[in-house]
């Protein structure tokens, strides 16, 4: 401060301010060169020409407060490093102390694991690593090993000898569950039921064996370590129960596959236009599907094979009458004519016709957009309507307003 005085009353405060130098920055926002020229210029107004005794003393202070600055810093780095080196080693004490004891906890633990799949086929799929993390001491890289055992190593001071029979006895069962099923992860199965079905059922099962053949790991070993969702206790359940229609519709449900496979049974690719009808059958499985009774809990019920093929049944008859639907509706005399008169457009990246087009793949839900922009830009007429039920309904005139909106909103991504 301007203001400080020594004890013999002598002015002690500097003679350029801090507003000074901020005032020169704010002049010279960002030009470092401009900056350095005005300050030379402030301290030879108040300390005068380089060389004076003024001057010499005002450069000898600056000196010796970087000196200052310098030696504090440095001193603080020391000080910083010390006590990060001091936290941790008393850290990694702590952690090594704690996983020693946890280690000592889950020893007897993972012995009475190995000792119960001693002689069980597939026991490779227990191994594990010891890790330095004290939380995660032991960690097993197959995932349904490693959800079996999570609640005895998260807390092994808990596990009493009969949960870890219990538990092992487990993990022991599964592994030779896995052995006893090879007939499951061959797809013999469905190669047998190609040869003793017909109709749509064996088509089904074909369909299904090219699934299988393409997408999922050959081998119960390839298809655990691979750490599918799938492989779970309803898994392992239905392939104990040799119900092995049902773990395969369990798997591909898991990996949202069904949508993609129904289309390929229901439709050909020497059928015509098998694209489109392929669109329009993937939209009716989703809607037949939701349409399915949920459980007690409000939850969609586990497929099985029998309500597999009953949906399928409803899905391909429902699709018949789409199907029907959409030709009619791009036959319809005001469709034709709206697409005739495409130049009414030109410069729109949306043709009309690739708008109408939408009819094969009709979304079940109403139009989205922002609540704000929704009763701003969505015609009354249209709102809250949805296409799919427009064209089981053969409600034409109303599907193509919504074809013209896609048009006069350039997408038709908007459901």
């Amino acid at each position: 401060s301007d203001l400080a005085v020594a004890p013999g009353g002598e002015k002690v405060g500097p003679r350029i301010n801090a507003r000074q130098i901020h005032q020169i920055c704010n002049r010279h926002p960002g030009n470092i060169e401009a900056q350095k020229e005005a300050f030379g210029e402030l301290v030879k107004t108040v300390y005068g020409e380089e060389g004076s005794e003024e001057r010499k003393t005002y450069e000898k202070e600056c000196t010796d407060l970087i000196d200052i600055f310098d030696t504090a810093e440095g001193d603080l780095k020391s000080w910083l490093k010390e006590r990060s080196e001091k936290r941790n080693e008393a850290s990694s004490k702590k952690n090594a102390e704690t996983l020693a004891r946890r280690k000592e906890k889950l020893e007897p633990i993972i012995a009475a694991l190995e000792a119960a799949v001693a002689n069980a086929p597939n026991k490779e799929l227990i191994e594990h690593e010891w890790s330095s993390n004290p939380y995660r001491a032991v960690i097993f890289k197959v995932d349904f090993v490693r959800q079996a055992m999570s609640n005895l190593i998260s807390a092994p001071s808990s596990a009493s000898r009969k949960k870890v029979t219990a538990v092992c006895g487990d993990v022991r069962r599964k592994l030779v569950i896995l052995s006893k099923s090879k007939d499951f992860w061959s797809w013999s199965f469905l190669s047998t039921a190609i040869k003793t079905s017909s109709g749509l059922t064996k088509r089904v099962n074909e369909k299904l064996l090219e699934y299988c053949q393409v997408w999922l790991p050959r081998g119960p070993n390839a298809h655990v370590r691979a750490g599918e969702l799938d492989v779970n206790d309803r898994l392992f359940d239905l392939l104990e129960e040799k119900k092995y229609n049902d773990a395969l519709l369990h798997i591909m449900e898991a990996r949202g596959a069904l949508g993609r496979v129904t289309p390929r049974i229901l439709v050909g690719l020497a059928a015509p236009h098998s694209r489109n009808k392929r669109l329009l059958v993937g939209e009716v499985w989703k809607k037949v599907a939701d349409e399915r009774p949920r459980n007690d809990e409000g939850a969609m019920p586990n497929w099985t094979w029998t309500s597999f093929l009953e949906t399928l049944g409803s899905c391909r008859r429902e699709f018949n009458v789409m199907k029907e639907n959409v030709r009619d509706y791009l036959n319809d005399p005001a469709v034709k004519a709206y697409i005739a008169n495409q130049n009414e457009d030109l410069g729109n990246p949306l043709p009309r016709q690739v708008a109408v087009d939408q009819a094969w793949r009709p979304a079940s839900t109403v139009i989205r957009l922002p609540y704000w922009e929704y009763w701003a830009v969505v015609p009354p007429n249209i709102r809250a309507v949805r296409p799919y039920y427009l064209l089981l309904e053969r409600d034409f005139v109303l599907l193509l307003e919504v074809h013209r909106y896609y048009v006069g909103q350039r997408t038709y991504n908007m459901h």
